[in-house]
């Protein structure tokens, strides 16, 4: 895939520019974990922490558009700069997200409820099969954008599939730019 169309991917939620900043609400329960244990949010760069009181974190911000973010626990409340084992992805977006574990976020029995952009970005991840091939994200990944051409998760599934090898992602580009749920 070409650099000029993932330049093009991004420009389509600028085509929403009348959508005004949201507040996102996170908070949740892991494990029974005290300081100096945090909870970190990022996307691209460090976005908030928390630390966390008997497994208890809220974190709450400003976003203009929905986008995934990494929600990260750190032992001993050090910056998560490198990998963490204790991570998962949560979908930032105006309804609150809810987060529960028995410890690990990577556990199977992790639950993360929110609104209809975080059900979707379960069904997403959901769908794709433990340890898979780049080939098996493509053909999930694929699946999904074609049963929701105008969701936010799609476009975050693009961009993604944008690095995996003989992905034509050009003919799932969204018909309609996305728009944030009310």
């Amino acid at each position: 895939m070409t650099n000029s169309f993932l330049a093009l991917l991004l420009l389509v939620p600028g085509l929403s520019l009348a959508q005004k900043p949201f507040t996102y609400h996170i908070s949740g329960k892991i494990g029974a974990l005290n300081a100096p244990n945090k909870v970190y949010l990022r996307s691209g760069e460090l976005l908030d922490s928390a630390t966390l009181n008997n497994g208890v974190f809220e974190l709450k911000g400003s976003a203009v558009l929905p986008t995934r973010a990494d929600l990260v626990v750190q032992a001993n409340g050090y910056h998560p700069n490198g990998a963490s084992t204790n991570a998962t992805s949560v979908f930032l977006e105006p309804t609150p997200v809810v987060v529960i574990s028995k410890g690990s976020l990577r556990d199977a029995t992790t639950t993360i409820t929110g609104g209809p952009l975080t059900t979707e970005h379960q069904q997403l991840y959901a769908a794709v099969p433990p340890n898979a091939t780049p080939q098996q994200y493509a053909q999930a990944y694929t699946a999904f954008i074609k049963t929701h051409p105008t969701s936010w998760v799609s476009l975050m599934a693009l961009w993604d599939m944008g690095d995996l090898p003989s992905a034509d992602t050009r003919k799932w580009a969204p018909s309609t730019p996305p728009s944030v749920p009310n």
